[in-house]
């Protein structure tokens, strides 16, 4: 798929428009910004919003968690369709903070930014309670990123080893 660019932008899953208005600071793109139709799949979602460089929103993190796994085990050595990361938020959350959610992103102690959460392809679990911390967690990644993991300045700052992908938990994700 695409090259990834250095600033992500950010795509709001179409059944959660209502949280791109809180999305302060980067762009966010619409399906359209991206190629898609209404009414794309998930799937599609993902591979566009890789492309096109753009970290996904959204409250249905069941779905997109098992696509970002999805994405990574269809990739191979030539071709990378992993996700851009993903950002998912609870149900019936009617606002965040996105302000306070950017200044407390933390991988293992070590500040992470959004730049981060899309190169590594993270995923960002905003909480229901107010002034917690987001949980920030890794996603699975392609056998091609795998590959190129150990030259990777961006999980060396992170201390991302390969051991935490070796260790990765995939048994949340459907």
């Amino acid at each position: 798929m695409g090259k990834r660019a250095s600033t992500p932008a950010f795509v709001v899953d179409e059944c959660n428009l209502d949280l791109a208005a809180f999305i302060q600071g980067y762009p966010i793109r619409t399906y359209r910004d991206i190629g898609l139709e209404r009414g794309a799949s998930d799937q599609k979602l993902v591979e566009h919003a890789n492309y096109y460089g753009a970290i996904i929103v959204s409250r249905n993190k069941r779905d997109f968690r098992k696509e970002m796994r999805l994405a990574a085990a269809r990739s191979n050595l030539a071709e990378c369709y992993e996700g851009a990361g993903l950002v998912t938020v609870p149900d019936g959350l009617e606002r965040i903070d996105f302000k306070s959610i950017t200044r407390n992103l933390r991988f293992n102690s070590h500040r992470v930014t959004w730049e981060d959460v899309y190169q590594v392809n993270l995923e960002v679990r905003i909480h229901r309670t107010i002034g917690t911390a987001p949980e920030v967690t890794l996603l699975p990644r392609c056998i091609k990123c795998l590959r190129d993991h150990e030259d990777c300045d961006v999980c060396a700052s992170l201390g991302i080893t390969s051991k935490d992908y070796d260790n990765l938990d995939l048994s949340y994700i459907p």
